[in-house]
């Protein structure tokens, strides 16, 4: 098998191979004296077990920036395979991401709770590390919800290649397994 190497410069590149991974579709959010922001991020990862800590990127020039720095807490939320207005809305127009009050609520935590998702963590902003463009957001874990209905675990929105995608339904075996 032959590469050929694509053209354009080191950040264009990068960002054409980075389209070909597909990734989780998650909506972060995060709320100062009753006013909630958030946004679509592709970039959440698991970074320890013990201590429970997640990471995000948010972009320097996000709206959501400056709450999610004042409020110190996050959620993010895993969108599920049917959630595709729900990534899109977040990933638009900050005044409309919660337009629709029947598509979020206050939590137990004080912040913005995507309904419909598969599940949802929250915890505090740890550690913010510079990294260019954005900020790598290190965040440790205090809550995970899971919003799976009895043993159907719910497939998640996935993003590939600039298009939002559904996954195949895990088999009823594997419903409990955790890999």
């Amino acid at each position: 098998m032959t590469t050929t190497p694509l053209r354009g410069g080191p950040a264009v590149d990068l960002r054409r191979a980075f389209r070909l991974d597909a990734s989780s579709v998650w909506v972060v959010t995060s709320a100062h004296e009753g006013s909630p922001v958030g946004f679509t991020a592709v970039s959440v990862a698991s970074v320890s077990i013990s201590p429970p800590l997640l990471s995000f990127n948010v972009s320097r020039t996000s709206s959501s920036l400056a709450t999610l720095l004042r409020s110190g807490h996050y959620a993010v939320h895993l969108l599920s395979h049917d959630q595709e207005d729900v990534a899109r809305r977040f990933a638009a127009d900050a005044s409309r991401r919660f337009a629709d009050p029947t598509t979020w609520s206050w939590a137990h935590d004080g912040l913005p709770q995507v309904h419909g998702v598969v599940t949802r963590v929250s915890g505090a902003v740890l550690r913010l590390v510079d990294a260019g463009d954005s900020l790598l957001v290190l965040g440790e874990v205090h809550d995970v919800l899971d919003h799976g209905h009895g043993t159907a675990v719910p497939s998640p929105l996935v993003h590939h290649d600039r298009t939002y995608t559904r996954t195949a339904a895990p088999a009823a075996h594997l419903a409990g397994a955790v890999a």
